[in-house]
């Protein structure tokens, strides 16, 4: 697996229902902005992707936090669900709070992942570091 210089970080999202996309869509709009021109250095894929999967009055995907990590076959990117349940888009800071944990818990997976490819190019420092910023960029946006 090659390693890349850099690494962008990119959004897409999968409302339940027009409920769910009315309440999040700003936020889902508010994380991409806080990525743009955001990059890992040294990762080992082109892109690492974070799925929105909100509960809405259609369609309901699990309970709140990471799941379903997935890897392009081709490599070019791994992703990651986040999943939003309606309880957790009661409040702003109850949004907060999921967006907060759902990057924190993937440092753990993704560092498991990449370890079982006998990869150890992920430098965790770099990857907290990046994601802490996105947060604080998003809550700025936000805020």
């Amino acid at each position: 697996m090659t390693i890349n210089k850099y690494t962008r970080i990119g959004f897409s999202a999968d409302f339940g229902g027009r409920d769910a996309a009315a309440k999040m869509l700003p936020h889902f709009k508010g994380l991409k902005l806080a990525a743009k021109g955001l990059e890992l250095k040294a990762f080992p894929y082109p892109e690492l992707a974070f799925i929105l999967r909100v509960d809405g009055e259609i369609s309901s995907f699990g309970t709140s936090g990471i799941e379903n990590m997935d890897i392009d076959r081709d490599g070019d990117y791994i992703s990651l669900d986040i999943v939003i349940t309606k309880e957790n888009q009661e409040s702003m800071a109850s949004i907060f709070n999921t967006f907060k944990l759902a990057f924190l818990d993937s440092i753990p997976t993704l560092e498991n992942e990449i370890n079982k490819q006998k990869n150890s190019a992920l430098d965790i420092v770099e990857l907290e570091a990046r994601l802490t910023e996105l947060y604080e960029k998003y809550t700025n946006i936000m805020s």
